[in-house]
């Protein structure tokens, strides 16, 4: 009989692999969802930081230097004002509150998918092996291989 004494649990894949299948697979339904209503991920974002749902700093100001980006939100009569005082229109509510529930339901279906003490303690194994690996609370999402200098491509 072995037995086997290696503390670190296997697996026939890593856990960089179901990280990143989970990551192209949530950007894709993401995708779907915000294509229903002719818009992208940044736009629902822009929705939400406007519409004073979430309150990032980082974001105000890229919003401020770029208010062209909020030009497909003005176009749809979802966004008024300019670039030092948006806000959302009657209609922009009413499309944040119904793409909000669409992005609920998602939420629900991926937490869904195990027990709510599982996904919990996902979710804190998550963090806890970023941590480790360096991350802080103070740290921007990472948006691109730009932000990873080891993932960039290498010459030979």
């Amino acid at each position: 009989m072995t037995t086997d004494t290696n503390p670190i649990p296997t697996s026939p894949r890593p856990i960089g692999y179901w990280l990143r299948v989970i990551d192209h697979r949530l950007d894709d339904r993401m995708r779907e969802l915000f294509a229903t209503e002719g818009i992208t991920r940044r736009d629902w974002q822009r929705l939400n930081l406007i519409g004073g749902a979430v309150d990032d700093a980082r974001l105000s100001e890229r919003l401020a230097a770029g208010p062209e980006k909020v030009a497909p939100l003005v176009d749809r009569g979802w966004v008024d004002g300019d670039a030092g005082a948006l806000t959302l229109t009657e209609a922009g509510e009413a499309a944040r509150a119904s793409l909000l529930e669409r992005v609920s339901a998602l939420r629900g279906e991926v937490a869904g998918a195990v027990s709510p003490e599982d996904f919990a303690i996902t979710l804190a194994s998550l963090e806890a092996i970023a941590r480790t690996l360096g991350w802080t609370e103070d740290e921007r999402m990472p948006r691109g291989r730009a932000d990873y200098p080891s993932l960039a491509p290498r010459a030979l």
